[in-house]
């Protein structure tokens, strides 16, 4: 680069509040930051968290006030506070970084404050599509999307380029608008920090593992009838861990209740990344039932840790099984075929082992961030 360049990436949410985009956001700065750009986080500011503050890893991180009252989800109300928080704040913004281009994570919030920055004497942005700002998107009411859609499609044309996180995401987008050009540029995950474990897995129990949000459309009601017939077809001692928080809990819980399941369903709540890890170098099987995705993060940090996965037949799950391996894709909407799917992953421990360490290879050799930023940079330049 002729000149140092100063990126600000901004997103409603970023470590330790939210889940896998604000993980996205924290990754992708310090890729940035390894190739030399200046790179700043605009995000929400949650409980008395410094307005501006530097980290230890060299980014900086500007905190504007939202109406957040919870740090692992957050109310569509609450997340359009940080658009209207973030266009009040923009010359606060711009005269403490002074950007030469934003990055937004979702178009809306994210991608309406980086406009509102362009159009008050800031910079180009670009627009990293991550699910829940795509019409049809299964995690958002479809009235919502309708209302919207203006929105969304005047910021899609404002935006320097659009970019999504897997092919499946991108077609969805374009049943919208047809003739958007969408760059494609995958999730990636630290393939250094999220290892299998160092002395392997000498399993006793069989622990089959979720991360992520309990939330309907993730499909986990079907999880736990599916579980029932997988404790009913094996004879082996097995275990669900749910990890994770969101509204669905309480459900969950009188589900595996009613389901004669409470010693074999763990509930584990929110796990602070080093507990992840553990947790996810403890399990013997990932699984994902959920109805549809951008590009998770959650599973991409299960195969990078060894396991093999069992997904729902979406899209984005089969771009991630590269050639078909590292895992098993299943009928997520009927209990029946997860259940089978689990039983013949869980039925066979050479399988597993064999399908973890293709797993472990598809996440080194086609999601790493390094290589993931080899797009994001191009379009900085």
């Amino acid at each position: 680069m002729s000149q140092r360049r100063r990126i600000l990436l901004v997103t409603y949410e970023y470590p330790p509040v939210g889940g896998g985009m604000g993980k996205a956001a924290r990754a992708i700065g310090r890729a940035l930051l390894r190739r030399g750009y200046d790179v700043a986080v605009l995000t929400s500011r949650f409980r008395g968290q410094p307005r501006d503050e530097r980290h230890t890893d060299g980014l900086r991180i500007l905190r504007i006030p939202v109406l957040r009252r919870h740090i692992n989800y957050a109310s569509a109300a609450e997340v359009l506070s940080f658009a209207a928080s973030g266009a009040l704040y923009a010359g606060w913004v711009k005269r403490r970084f002074r950007p030469t281009a934003c990055v937004a994570f979702l178009t809306i919030p994210s991608g309406f404050v980086a406009e509102v920055l362009r159009l008050t004497g800031g910079p180009p942005w670009i627009d990293l599509l991550r699910g829940q700002d795509v019409p049809g998107y299964p995690d958002t009411p479809r009235w919502m999307h309708r209302l919207a859609w203006p929105v969304t499609w005047w910021l899609w044309h404002r935006a320097a380029h659009v970019v999504a996180n897997s092919e499946g995401l991108a077609a969805l987008a374009h049943e919208s608008d047809a003739r958007l050009p969408i760059r494609i540029m995958p999730n990636g995950i630290d393939v250094e920090r999220y290892v299998p474990p160092a002395k392997g897995r000498l399993e006793r129990t069989v622990r089959v593992l979720y991360t992520g949000r309990l939330v309907r459309f993730k499909g986990l009601r079907n999880l736990i009838e599916a579980w029932r017939l997988v404790v009913r077809g094996t004879q082996m001692p097995a275990e669900l861990w749910i990890a994770g928080h969101g509204p669905e809990r309480p459900v969950l819980e009188a589900l595996a209740e009613q389901a004669g399941l409470a010693r074999s369903v763990r509930f584990l709540g929110r796990l602070e990344e080093d507990k992840l890890i553990r947790a996810l170098q403890r399990a013997d099987i990932f699984v994902n039932p959920s109805e549809g995705e951008g590009m998770p993060n959650a599973v991409l940090e299960a195969m990078a840790c060894g396991l093999p996965v069992v997904l729902s037949d979406i899209a984005p799950h089969r771009e991630m099984l590269v050639g078909g391996r590292g895992g098993v894709l299943c009928d997520a909407t009927r209990p029946k075929a997860i259940a089978r799917a689990l039983l013949d992953v869980m039925d066979d421990r050479e399988t597993r082992l064999h399908l973890g360490e293709e797993a472990r290879e598809i996440v080194r050799t086609h999601f790493s961030w390094d290589q993931a930023l080899e797009t994001l940079d191009e379009l900085l330049e």
